[in-house]
């Protein structure tokens, strides 16, 4: 009677608080019409304050909150809308703080928290940070429950994600993990804190009203698991390890249930099986009373699921040793949980193992200790008579015999009887007849005295009286259908496939010792003939072989225990060289590739019992290649090869037979280990740790031996190092190897070379960007042979072309040395002078060029940052920079040091560095006073000079009236006339540069060029009275060119009547006797005429400019 009092109250209060809502959202749709803002606040401040009722239950009470939910959506409309209610987002923000009581208030903020995040007026997470904290001040479980679950739906689509529109600069994906999880935190409190409210209530109501109430709780892990960002390194570092410290500390059944189950099924299957240890570590601290095994089991049918959806995930399982972690799992959740029943401990391994078949099939071994385990748990208890217990037991053993194709590997497993053992007879009857059923169903064929042995053990129930039992208890047909199934099951053997094993075996063994016995027979035959006829009749003794591999019911099972290891004793005792390598040989190209690799150990354990002439680096490539075929035939495969540990018993059988041969050549050992590195890049590319063992077992090959100097070997040893290089996109993986510089030091001088060049061809053929400073060193120790004399060789040894194509490509090295971050790529730069500088003078002409301008570009890189940002200065590295050129200056190559130095003042005068620049400019002159001798060089040294200095315009007057005066000082001192005037002209426009307005010193720029027409005249009488004629007028023309070109520019000191006077004096001398002729000079002179006439012809200020100069069409006559 009172429950039904209760629900008819709840019913009333409901009724009241749904007629609040209506009546409030009435006047407050009113108020929004009118875009009253105060009255709109007012009324929904009302309205929410329906929701600050206790007495409703959390089914009820969801009804009344999605009715102001649904207001809720209207009113955040209206609060977007700023022209409808007139108030900005921010001012909103302050006034809805204002409102009485703090449940209407927290929910009107978070409303217009969600308009404010939208407007982007301040960044999501501190809105974010700000809501959920003051959701604090609601600690009524289910107001708050339902307040933060209003929070967490309102801002799931306003989350700082990667990508999101709401991400600003400096915020990052954990803003946003860092808020769901604060508030899944405090929700999981107000959820668990539920069971202690109300002290009047009967426990099983509490429990029913969270039970209700826990999908608000999850829902925040379903929003984690859907930002985009939480990659696996988030979850596993962050996400993770914070939701299980609240699942174990919460220390409530419900709660820890739920949200393990929850954790498994919201997360994707990828991050539980690279999280697994992390996930298994929380089980053992869960409450007693928590399902764990629902819960395990639903974890292993999740990864059993994600194994099967895809078989290129099957090498994850191994890697992480997912069945080493559950199975640990279960046996400490059975240790701490001391008073689990035996039926869930069971079903617990009967998940484990149902895992184990469908995920590792071919682990036998795995189905084994699982078994092993449920026997270490049985172990010290009577026979089980619990139902539900031994129901678990048959599911137990029947599973690998559904799995399996026969019930033989069923017999391989020793902890299968060993379970049987602990059921009691009638089970043990049914677990026997299942197995017969398993027999006839498939038409096994039990072949081994041994197996049927084990066979007739697991059913002994049915063959003999079990524990004291008697026939008579069971009825008479149902015992005859029992013994007539045992009868069955004993008719099913007859002839076996081994009979016909026996018989190709035995004749093979016999045509064996007749085949080996030829080379004793006939003592007057010389050897030579006696091999020969011996190879012609080899294949029929490999016929056997190829016979055995036919027979249909040799299976591994078979060749593993009877074909392969009685063949291999004849091999291995017959003791002849010729018998041993072909027979070898035959048994790799004729039975399946999967024999050999399930058998791989019992194969190369014969390899170190051959003899020493064997050849057995030829057998063992062939196997290899074999195997590395068969992997990459499918994807499918690879795992068995992990599963077999095919690398280590390869590596294993290379060392022994090594060891054994210990007269090996070394060509013959580093074969060996090139044709293991190729099987490891084909079949495990992933495993550097393998490759690098490779190389390291070569490197202990050739140890305290001397430098290669046999060309077989080297050859060997540069394919050994060629391989990864090849396999891998780029080098930068090749430099992770440690072994693989050690190897190098064992090349002599030439081959380390070439060596060297296969490294940058590589890096240039796949355009790699090596970016690290630590990269960079180990390259360069590899490619060391290149940049400096290797052990007292010298560079004079080499051709000059030969010589110029190593050291051009290490430059086009330099160029692919590159990292964005300033900081890393200053080290590159340091890293690369340590080994360029100690090439010596014949390699540093090439080398440095490259290393300055990477420096320049660094130097660019970090114009515009700010200072303090930066850990080198621009200046800093000018300093590198002029060092780096001292160098190259000692060389000594001066010209190439001027260039350089002049291309650093031109990057000094971008960075507004006037000093540095000065100081490289100082360089280049003194470079080129003491240095440059040479005629021709100075004509291009002052020319460049002239060029740069032309282009600066971070000097101040007195630094470029300096440099100005020290360019044309030098430019008049060059050895022939016509080189002088050509550079006193061109210093002109060191007096007048366009872009400049402080430079325009039209007075200096005539005397330039009146000085260079005294040097030109000076040159035609010269050439008069040396070779009795004037020589060309080109000097004149050129002049006359510059003259224009300033004249245009509108340096008053240019006049027409200068023009026109030096017109006049170029035709004087053209029509003088004792002029050379020459059509270029004359048509450049005419082309020069044309050009003034064109810009008489313009017209406007241009034309009136050029009216005045007379003469131009007569001289186009003429």
């Amino acid at each position: 009677m009172m429950i039904g009092d209760g629900i008819e109250d709840e019913e009333k209060w409901l009724a009241e608080g749904i007629a609040g809502i209506q009546q409030n959202a009435f006047y407050l749709h009113r108020a929004m019409d009118s875009n009253n803002l105060r009255e709109a606040l007012k009324y929904s401040a009302q309205l929410l304050s329906e929701l600050r009722t206790s007495r409703l239950p959390p089914h009820k009470y969801y009804v009344l909150y999605m009715r102001a939910f649904d207001e809720l959506r209207k009113l955040e409309l209206f609060f977007k809308d700023e022209d409808r209610h007139g108030c900005s987002i921010v001012d909103l923000y302050e006034l809805v703080q204002h409102a009485g009581n703090v449940l209407p208030r927290l929910y009107l903020l978070c409303t217009v928290g969600s308009v404010y995040i939208k407007s982007k007026e301040a960044p999501a997470k501190d809105i974010l940070k700000d809501l959920v904290e003051m959701c604090r001040a609601v600690q009524h479980p289910i107001r708050g429950l339902f307040l933060r679950s209003y929070l967490a739906q309102i801002s799931r689509d306003k989350l700082p994600d990667i990508g999101s529109e709401y991400e600003r600069e400096g915020d990052t994906v954990m803003d946003a993990v860092d808020f769901v999880l604060q508030n899944f935190i405090e929700m999981n409190k107000l959820w668990v804190r539920m069971q202690h409210q109300g002290p009047a209530r009967i426990e099983e109501k509490p429990e029913k009203e969270r039970s209700e109430l826990r999908d608000l709780v999850g829902k925040n892990l379903h929003v984690l698991s859907q930002i985009e960002g939480v990659d696996l390194e988030i979850y596993r570092e962050t996400v993770l390890p914070r939701v299980l410290e609240q699942v174990v500390n919460c220390k409530e059944v419900l709660a820890q249930h739920y949200l393990m189950d929850c954790i498994i099924q919201v997360f994707p299957d990828e991050y539980h099986l690279q999280t697994l240890e992390i996930l298994l570590s929380a089980c053992p601290q869960l409450q007693p009373a928590v399902d764990i095994k629902t819960v395990l089991s639903r974890l292993m049918d999740r990864l059993s699921n994600y194994a099967a959806s895809s078989p290129e995930v099957l090498p994850e399982f191994l890697q992480v040793e997912a069945f080493a972690k559950l199975s640990s799992a279960i046996w400490k959740v059975a240790e701490a949980q001391v008073d689990m029943p035996i039926v869930g401990a069971v079903s617990l391994y009967v998940s484990l193992l149902t895992f184990t078949l469908r995920v590792h099939p071919d682990r036998l071994d795995y189905v084994d200790q699982v078994l092993g385990a449920c026997v270490k748990k049985l172990s010290g208890k009577p026979k089980l008579n619990d139902s539900k217990a031994t129901k678990q037991i048959v599911a137990l053993l029947s599973a690998p015999l559904e799995k399996y194709s026969d019930i033989v590997t069923a017999l391989t497993l020793s902890n299968y009887p060993r379970v049987m053992d602990h059921l009691d007879a009638g089970t043990n009857k049914i677990m026997s007849k299942i197995i017969i059923e398993n027999i006839m169903k498939r038409d096994t064929c039990v072949s081994t005295a041994d197996k049927v042995e084990v066979l007739f053990e697991l059913i002994k129930g049915l063959i003999k009286d079990f524990d004291g039992s008697s026939t008579n208890e069971l009825d008479d047909e149902d015992f005859k259908e029992e013994q007539n199934s045992v009868a069955r099951l004993v008719h099913i053997e007859g002839d076996t496939v081994m009979d016909a094993v026996d018989f190709v075996l035995q004749n093979f063994i016999e045509m064996n010792k007749l085949w080996v016995r030829m080379q004793h027979q006939g003592p007057a035959r010389i050897e030579e003939k006696l091999e020969k006829e011996r190879s012609e009749l080899r294949d029929l003794v490999g016929k056997n072989l190829h016979v055995l591999s036919q027979i249909e019911g040799v299976d591994l099972e078979i060749y593993r225990e009877t074909v392969l290891p009685r063949v291999l004793e004849q091999v291995v005792n017959c003791k002849e060289v010729l018998a041993q390598h072909y027979l070898m040989d035959c048994i790799i190209q004729v039975f399946p590739d999967e024999y050999h690799l399930q058998t791989l150990e019992i194969l190369l354990s014969a390899c170190p019992q051959l003899q020493p002439a064997v050849d057995i680096k030829t057998v063992l490539s062939r196997l290899m290649d074999r195997l590395s075929n068969y992997a990459a035939s499918s994807p499918e495969v690879l795992p068995e090869f992990l599963q077999v540990e095919a690398f280590a018993k390869l590596s294993s059988a290379i060392w022994k037979v090594a060891e054994a041969q210990v007269d090996m050549p070394i060509v013959g050992a580093v074969s060996l280990y090139v044709s293991l590195l190729t099987f490891t890049l084909r079949v495990h590319p992933d495993r550097l740790d393998y490759v690098d063992q490779v190389l390291g077992a070569c490197v202990k090959k050739l140890s305290g031996k001397p430098k290669l100097n046999d060309s077989k070997a080297t050859k060997q040893i540069v394919a050994l190092l060629s391989a990864p290089l090849e396999k891998y996109t780029d080098i930068v993986t090749a430099l992770t190897l440690s072994n693989y510089p050690r190897v190098m030091d064992h090349l002599d001088a030439g081959t380390n070379k070439i060596m060297a060049k296969i490294i940058i061809e590589n890096i240039m053929k796949r355009d790699t960007c090596v970016s690290t400073a630590d990269k960079v060193e180990v390259l360069f120790e590899l490619i060391k042979g290149l940049i400096k004399d290797f052990d007292g060789s010298s560079t004079n040894e080499l051709d000059d072309e030969d010589f110029k194509e190593e050291q051009n490509s290490v430059a086009r090295l330099v160029h692919m040395l590159y990292n964005d971050d300033s900081d890393e790529m200053l080290k590159i730069i340091c890293t690369l002078r340590k080994h360029i500088l100690v090439g010596g003078p014949k390699r540093l002409p090439y080398t440095v060029p490259p290393l300055v301008f990477s420096a320049l570009k660094l130097i660019r890189q970090l114009q515009g940052q700010d200072v303090v940002e930066i850990p080198s200065t621009p200046e800093d590295i000018f300093q590198l920079l002029n060092q780096i050129i001292e160098a190259l200056s000692a060389v000594p190559s001066p010209e190439l040091a001027l260039r350089l130095y002049l291309q650093c003042a031109e990057a000094a005068n971008d960075c507004d560095l006037e000093p540095v620049a000065y100081e490289f400019f100082t360089q280049a002159f003194v470079l080129y006073e003491e240095e440059v001798a040479d005629s021709k060089a100075q004509v291009t040294a002052i020319h460049l000079i002239i060029g740069t200095l032309q282009r600066m315009n971070v000097f101040g007057v007195e630094n470029r009236d300096t440099l100005t005066h020290k360019a044309t000082g030098y430019s008049a001192k060059l050895l022939k006339k016509p080189d002088q005037c050509r550079a006193v002209y061109a210093c002109s426009h060191l007096f007048w540069v366009d872009d400049q307005d402080g430079i325009r010193d039209g007075e200096r720029v005539l005397l330039c060029l009146k000085r260079s027409l005294r040097i030109a005249n000076a040159a035609q009488q010269m050439a008069n009275v040396t070779r009795g004629s004037s020589g060309p007028v080109t000097l004149f023309v050129e002049i006359l060119n510059k003259y224009l070109y300033f004249f245009e520019k509108g340096n008053p000191q240019i006049t027409t009547a200068a023009i026109q006077g030096l017109i006049e004096l170029i035709k004087t001398e053209m029509q003088n006797d004792n002029t050379t002729a020459n059509p270029a000079y004359d048509a450049f002179f005419a082309s020069t005429l044309r050009y003034i006439q064109f810009q008489k012809q313009k017209g406007g200020v241009m034309g009136e400019k050029f009216g005045p100069i007379k003469g131009v069409i007569l001289g186009l006559d003429g």
